[in-house]
């Protein structure tokens, strides 16, 4: 998928909307300034931000590691979310490493309700 065919970010409110006062982090435009990402995903890091999602996503932080750029991690899925340079793929590892890469699916806010879909295509199995 080219870089024209992302859709456009949710509005931060959007994302907060569904996810919840206080359950939205974004990124500073410092964060992911220098990251090999499709510029819509990286302004959708810092315009709307990845939604912390119970169960899902319980912790969002922005930095850089070798082979990707981490956006979050689920405690109780022991996955870390991270990015692929240049393609902005979205994958989940093992935290413990025990584990490969595999792409991820659409974020509901719920099992089985709509889509939330957050910055920068992170997105997770329920």
């Amino acid at each position: 998928m080219s870089s024209a065919d992302l859709p456009l970010p949710p509005a931060c409110e959007a994302v907060t909307a569904r996810a919840g006062a206080g359950r939205v982090v974004r990124a500073s435009e410092l964060d992911v300034a220098t990251w090999r990402l499709p510029e819509p995903q990286r302004a959708a890091l810092v315009s709307a931000g990845v939604p912390l999602v119970d169960d899902l996503v319980s912790a969002v932080a922005f930095h850089a590691e070798p082979t990707r750029y981490r956006l979050a991690s689920s405690d109780d899925l022991d996955w870390v979310y991270g990015a692929a340079p240049g393609t902005g793929e979205v994958r989940a590892w093992s935290s413990d490493g025990s584990s490969g890469a595999r792409p991820v699916a659409p974020l509901t806010a719920a099992r089985g309700t709509a889509p939330i879909h957050g910055a920068a295509g992170l997105v997770v199995v329920p």
